[in-house]
């Protein structure tokens, strides 16, 4: 069990419990339903401590000091541990917590602590048959746990009532935070949170889901320069930075306060010694990092890379395609944000330059389920054909020219306009390969590279 899991059902807990406690009071003022008095749980608690369990009738035992204060503390530690029991439950049944009938159900379940424990304990008997009548104790029971149940669906602890502003500090990270297991899930559970699209809390259906396949999650820059890098980025994009102190350091690129979206590293050991320039490498999500890595061997691509654990975080391969193209996936051990239009300073456009289209596109349409949703004939270069899922594309494929040397990946990220940026680039030491220039639909796009030969590209939406 994770300290996540902890601190999600603590706060879960006590959501389901006031809800509990509500629902409650009002069935006893409408008179649907009375319940056992909180002074008699108090006392009973009270009693275990001294080692007296069950008693003949609570109601007639002396009373203790501090027995409403007893049930009260019992009260919330029970409903908070009942919660974090159905929150890892439910991971390992690999069922989604916050589903209205399965919350219900778990809430009916937890009726058997009162109806064979505690009613017995007090003296009233199974199900509390034997307890003053005006109490109706069986239905009080089950009337509150049922809602208990209902409480686990509607947690305002995960829910806002609002977006927070672009440079409000996050509360509920900030609460959270310390209970992390580590460095590495707190960051991850911050892109979690934020959503990397705009600081936008998520719930917890969503934290908890399982990884999708085929999403693209992380950006590295693979670099000669890490300093120069890092500035020249900030300066032409925008893009901040923070550090991650985790089993190796890493430098974490930041689309907004606290919010990262990549990474910047030197270019490892093993990509040097296979030739390769310093490069940008993105990341596709999957649920299974070693499936996924297994299929892309079957369908012809090559291991760079072979899945890696990152301690607490998750697990990473890099591959290449059939015709040479590198990429990497990731499986998070926390989940993944949803989908969402790119925001400014977000990568926005995934592009492929290939020796065979056809060939390529099937290779990932079939390890990541891609889609074509459309495509463009480009005259003399041929067709380019765009991919994706059904709310949008994630980018497009082509066939290389004769004078570009292998089959590779190009990123585009978005800023306000394209042509400030353009000369933002010139300023800072990069050049323009192409650009800026109209693609249909009226966006604006440039490819650029930066000072240390990195190819990127930029984008700035019509609308």
């Amino acid at each position: 069990m994770t300290g996540e899991t902890i601190v999600f059902g603590f706060c879960a807990g006590v959501a389901a419990t006031v809800t509990m406690d509500l629902l409650a009071s009002a069935s006893r003022r409408v008179g649907l339903a009375a319940g056992a008095k909180g002074q008699w749980v108090g006392r009973w608690y009270l009693g275990i401590a001294r080692g007296h369990f069950v008693h003949s009738n609570i109601a007639v035992a002396p009373e203790q000091t501090g027995e409403k204060r007893a049930a009260l503390v019992g009260h919330y530690a029970i409903g908070i541990a009942l919660a974090v029991l159905y929150i890892a439950g439910a991971g390992w049944l690999g069922v989604s917590p916050d589903v209205f009938l399965v919350a219900l159900g778990y809430g009916f379940a937890t009726s058997v602590f009162p109806w064979f424990l505690v009613f017995p304990a007090l003296g009233f008997g199974l199900f509390g048959l034997k307890g003053p009548p005006e109490l109706r104790l069986f239905t009080s029971s089950l009337m509150n746990h049922l809602s208990y149940g209902f409480g686990r669906t509607w947690p305002p602890t995960f829910h806002s009532a609002r977006s927070p502003r672009p440079d409000e500090p996050d509360l509920v990270l900030a609460a959270l935070g310390p209970f992390f297991q580590n460095e590495a899930s707190r960051i991850e559970m911050d892109l979690v949170l934020r959503t990397a699209r705009g600081r936008q809390p998520l719930s917890l259906e969503v934290l908890l889901a399982e990884n999708k396949l085929g999403r693209f999650v992380w950006y590295d820059l693979m670099t000669t320069d890490k300093e120069a890098a890092q500035a020249f980025y900030s300066k032409v994009i925008g893009w901040g930075t923070m550090e991650w102190n985790g089993p190796t350091p890493y430098t974490l690129w930041t689309h907004g306060p606290d919010a990262p979206l990549g990474g910047i590293m030197d270019v490892p050991d093993e990509a040097k010694a296979s030739g390769a320039p310093p490069h940008w490498l993105a990341y596709v999500s999957t649920p299974d990092c070693a499936a996924t890595t297994s299929k892309a061997v079957e369908l012809g691509g090559k291991i760079l890379k072979e899945p890696t654990e990152i301690p607490g975080t998750g697990t990473f391969a890099v591959l290449a395609d059939p015709q040479g193209a590198v990429f990497a996936i990731y499986q998070s051990n926390v989940g993944m944000p949803e989908d969402a239009p790119a925001e400014v300073k977000q990568f926005s456009w995934h592009e492929l330059a290939t020796t065979d289209c056809d060939a390529a596109f099937d290779f990932y349409a079939k390890l990541f389920g891609w889609s074509q949703t459309d495509e463009m004939d480009m005259g003399e270069a041929g067709m380019y054909r765009m991919y994706g899922f059904e709310k949008w594309p994630l980018g497009g494929m082509y066939n290389k020219p004769a004078e570009m040397p292998v089959p590779a990946w190009l990123y585009y990220v978005r800023v306000p306009d394209v042509g400030a940026a353009v000369e933002r680039v010139k300023a800072e030491g990069g050049k323009v390969l192409n650009g800026p220039m109209e693609v249909p639909g009226g966006d604006i796009i440039a490819q650029c590279v930066d000072p240390q030969g990195v190819v990127f590209a930029l984008h700035s939406s019509a609308s």
